[in-house]
């Protein structure tokens, strides 16, 4: 979460931020679809630390989004009835293409994206890709895969070993496989990730490599070497890898070493906007127009 106020000069200023550790994903039930309590209970409790914040900071507009994990849990309803009464706001449930494309709003807030870029974002349950220039979404898709779901999927008996993460890998490939041809044809010039996957695995690069801006297939090649070397997920040690990322570092690993080979990327920059920034700035902007409307 992040709260911000607008100034008389147009300028957003942070009033605080807040990040808890939910793992919403980890509770769905991969046959029934199910939510169990723990995950419920876990994000019930973030939602009200955040109602507290958000009535400490008296704050008037609040736009709280669901993504993978709501689109995807069956019987949802009750659930995200409670969740919004806690929260004391609305919250609605977004598309994979919505997604995607708030994305990229974000990441085009925060970074001149003028010439053609590649946007990822992994998330816990799905992944986001999206080709744009300027302002302009050229192609989109969200795929089911993400950080979550494939570390209880590949990574199940807790092993780093290299059959798992062949398995986690040649399951990217297979699910990016279907856009590669459009995306590959359209081509871009950058390519950028964007959020937690991105951020750990850069982190995770830097502490190797001091300085270090960019992802590269031989890095990842490299950190998943290493993991594998650790062998097990209890034991993974790097520095500057904070431990609620630990636990599924591999499963997201899996999933960006996948897109890097099926869709031949040879580079990679972290993008400082994403979801969160994009749903804010539009915000922002619907009740800019609202107001100059009313005037």
């Amino acid at each position: 979460m992040v709260i911000v106020e607008k100034d008389l000069f147009g300028t957003l200023n942070i009033l605080h931020r807040e990040k808890q550790k939910v793992q919403l994903r980890s509770g769905m039930d991969e046959l029934s679809g199910q939510l169990d309590q723990a995950s419920q209970e876990r994000a019930l409790n973030c939602l009200e630390q955040f109602s507290i914040a958000l009535e400490q900071f008296e704050v008037e507009h609040v736009d709280a989004v669901g993504t993978y994990t709501l689109r995807a849990a069956k019987e949802i309803e009750n659930f995200l009835k409670l969740a919004s009464e806690v929260l004391t706001f609305p919250i609605r449930v977004i598309s994979g293409e919505e997604e995607a494309r708030l994305i990229y709003v974000g990441a085009s807030q925060r970074r001149d994206l003028s010439s053609k870029h590649l946007i990822i974002d992994i998330g816990g349950g799905s992944t986001e890709l999206i080709i744009g220039e300027n302002h302009k979404i050229l192609s989109l898709a969200s795929l089911p895969m993400g950080s979550v779901s494939f570390q209880e999927k590949f990574f199940k008996d807790f092993k780093l070993n290299q059959a798992n993460f062949s398995s986690a890998i040649d399951a990217s490939r297979k699910l990016a496989a279907g856009i590669k041809s459009q995306f590959l044809s359209l081509g871009w010039r950058h390519s950028l990730g964007s959020s937690g996957t991105i951020q750990a695995v850069l982190s995770i690069i830097r502490s190797l490599t001091p300085g270090e801006t960019e992802i590269t297939l031989s890095q990842l090649e490299a950190i998943a070497r290493r993991m594998i070397s650790m062998g097990e997920v209890n034991l993974i040690d790097f520095e500057e890898l904070r431990d609620d990322r630990k636990n599924i570092i591999a499963g997201g690993l899996s999933v960006l070493l996948g897109l890097f080979y099926e869709l031949r990327i040879s580079s990679m920059g972290l993008s400082k906007g994403a979801l969160r920034e994009g749903v804010l700035f539009e915000m922002i902007a619907r009740l800019d127009q609202e107001i100059n409307l009313s005037k």
